[in-house]
């Protein structure tokens, strides 16, 4: 009865990855339908109120003075560091937006990844597909929305603070990690800085496993 019982169990994890594998499958060519779709999408939006903040202040206008605008410094950085980028490679700006926002979603799915991957990887790939999916209904005016970078900033602060109570030689290095992406979402918006409470449970629940204070 027991092999019996063994052989069952073999078989259903068998079936089990089949499934995950043609899950997998489904969702990554949902994706790549949506990155294909949407490759000439113009700039619109939040996104092309960013790019022409950024283009003025390169016509030496300074923000808050000569710019009418109320948006933190952070959320002007995407849009320069894609304007560089089109620059440096000779691309068109929409274009290297698209690639930009494109180079986010799978950013962030590896992000989920990296926090799930201890227990079920599949779990990060799923809800990085999931989450690239939902991004691609909300349609093209939110196309490289600060919010999505503010997703993918504390998605890897997560996964470093977790990294930290698994890996203890590395812990300090990757508390640090997760202060600065913290803080770089908090120069977005500032509600952002909330994630710095993480640390309190963090820190006094994996303090001998992560070797951080004691």
């Amino acid at each position: 009865m027991s092999w019996i019982g063994h052989a069952r169990a073999t078989g259903a994890e068998r079936a089990g990855k089949i499934a995950a594998v043609a899950a997998t499958a489904m969702l990554l060519a949902g994706v790549g339908w949506f990155v294909f779709l949407s490759r000439s999408w113009p700039l619109v939006n939040d996104a092309a109120l960013m790019h022409y903040v950024v283009f003025l202040m390169r016509a030496g206008m300074a923000p808050y003075r000569d710019i009418g605008d109320i948006n933190l410094p952070g959320a002007y950085a995407p849009e320069w560091l894609s304007m560089q980028l089109a620059a440096a490679c000779g691309a068109g700006e929409a274009g290297m937006w698209r690639a930009m926002d494109a180079g986010l979603l799978l950013l962030a799915a590896a992000a989920m990844i990296a926090i799930a991957r201890p227990w079920c990887w599949f779990a990060g790939l799923f809800s990085g597909s999931l989450f690239a999916l939902y991004h691609a209904r909300d349609g093209i005016g939110q196309a490289g929305q600060r919010d999505l970078w503010i997703a993918l900033l504390l998605l890897w602060s997560v996964a470093l603070l977790l990294g930290a109570m698994r890996q203890h030689r590395q812990g300090a290095w990757r508390i640090l990690g997760f202060g600065i992406l913290v803080g770089a979402a908090t120069t977005i918006k500032p509600f952002a800085a909330v994630f710095l409470l993480l640390l309190i449970p963090a820190l006094w629940g994996g303090r001998r496993a992560a070797g951080l204070l004691w």
